[in-house]
């Protein structure tokens, strides 16, 4: 009879990303990644979206809105 064939490998691959939580080490790769994508690219793209924001005010001749900024 033919059968399914179990690689172990596969197996421990499997619940290895099942688990991650008890398997997870914080490394220096692991923190700085955490730091860029959790800190640097959001605040970029926050502080990029205030200087669009202030740009097309000017350009309309409105008054620019004050954000809370971390430059200004």
């Amino acid at each position: 009879m033919g059968g399914l064939k179990v690689d172990p490998a596969i197996e421990r691959w499997g619940s290895m990303r099942e688990t991650t939580a008890r398997h997870f080490k914080v490394t220096r790769t692991a923190l700085r990644n955490g730091l860029i994508f959790g800190l640097v690219i959001p605040m970029t793209i926050y502080e990029l979206s205030i200087v669009e924001f202030n740009k097309r005010a000017e350009a309309s001749g409105q008054i620019a809105r004050k954000y809370p900024s971390l430059f200004s």
